[in-house]
């Protein structure tokens, strides 16, 4: 089991890269650049609100955590699948 400390890091940590992820891939799904930073800050919310439930209800705060390292690891897959497929087609 994941200790209090660990998951107090993660909680506050794993927000920065889903934020900059989600927002990316929005933009390179066509979402207008110019309001990429209300769609960073509105993710940003989100996951504030997911932090606040995760304290109401503690039960949930370790399958959120993972979740959320789950959610980073896909957008750092999907990252690593970009950069290859890009380097390749040169």
């Amino acid at each position: 089991m994941l200790t209090d400390s660990l998951l107090e890091i993660a909680k506050y940590a794993l927000p920065v890269p889903v934020c900059i992820g989600v927002t990316q891939l929005a933009k390179e799904a066509g979402f207008p650049t110019r309001y990429a930073g209300l769609l960073s800050t509105g993710v940003g919310l989100a996951l504030g609100g997911v932090a606040i439930a995760t304290h109401l209800y503690p039960e949930i705060e370790t399958p959120v955590v993972l979740m959320l390292g789950g959610l980073v690891s896909g957008l750092m897959g999907a990252g690593v699948w970009s950069s290859v497929k890009n380097a390749i087609r040169g």
